[in-house]
């Protein structure tokens, strides 16, 4: 539905047994390659995908979460800068029902903000050249949960030229049987062992972290957002209230 003809499409399942494999079927004609198989996991899948893959730029998309119509065509021609390796946009929320439930903004994003304050691309509004995939090699299949922080964080510790575009590519489901929903207890354990391993703990420090929240309100103080500007503020508060209750 991007009414973008140059788009190969390609699908790697697990091996679903849920009526996944029909709808694929389904709509075979606009694929380049689909497999239904055993994998070793969520990143082992889309590993198999990349390197299946010969276009110019990259990107993917877990099964539950959508791109916004038309955003092909913008990627396409912000790419045709060929200095850019890496583009990154905000993100909707959406429910089982495609509702819009809320929307997560970014900011131009520093290796400060990405490890400090956690504001990083996420794989349903980020898309990047060839030429970055060839020398970034592919995910960690031995994650299991921040496969796609640690993909990320990649680029911005090996200095790659980003782009923040201020619109919105993509969509992150909501629901009970999501994988965010149901292992966040893996997240905080892969996400220390990753900033370990490129040992950046000095970047979690509360200096650090002030410094990239001034720095959002400033962002989007200057582009008069003030809608994002109260989100970001009853949020800072929500946090510090909670960290009051926890010391109580």
């Amino acid at each position: 539905n991007q009414n973008y003809a140059n788009l190969e499409y390609i699908i790697i399942d697990g091996g679903s047994t849920d009526g996944s494999v029909e709808i694929i079927k389904k709509y075979e004609k606009y694929l380049a390659y689909w497999v239904s198989e055993k994998d070793r996991g969520q990143a082992d899948a889309i590993n198999k995908g990349f390197k299946m893959a010969t276009g110019e730029i990259f990107g993917w998309l877990n099964s539950d979460d959508i791109y916004t119509p038309g955003s092909f065509r913008k990627i396409a021609e912000i790419f045709q800068n060929r200095s850019i390796n890496l583009l990154y946009a905000n993100f909707l929320i959406i429910d089982s029902q495609d509702e819009i439930k809320g929307q997560i903004k970014l900011c131009p994003v520093s290796l400060v903000t990405f490890i400090s304050d956690g504001v990083f691309p996420h794989n349903q509004s980020a898309f990047w050249s060839k030429e970055a995939m060839q020398k970034l090699g592919l995910l960690d299949s031995s994650l299991r949960f921040c496969m796609d922080y640690e993909f990320f964080l990649r680029f911005f510790c090996l200095k790659f030229k980003t782009k923040f575009i201020d619109d919105f590519f993509g969509a992150f489901r909501i629901h009970d049987k999501s994988k965010s929903s149901t292992i966040m207890d893996v997240c905080e354990r892969e996400h220390n062992l990753i900033i370990q391993r490129f040992k950046l703990n000095k970047y979690k420090t509360k200096v650090y972290k002030i410094s990239s929240m001034c720095y959002r309100f400033l962002y989007y103080s200057l582009r008069m957002d003030y809608e994002h500007l109260f989100y970001l503020l009853r949020n800072t508060i929500n946090s510090l209230k909670s960290k009051v209750k926890d010391y109580k």
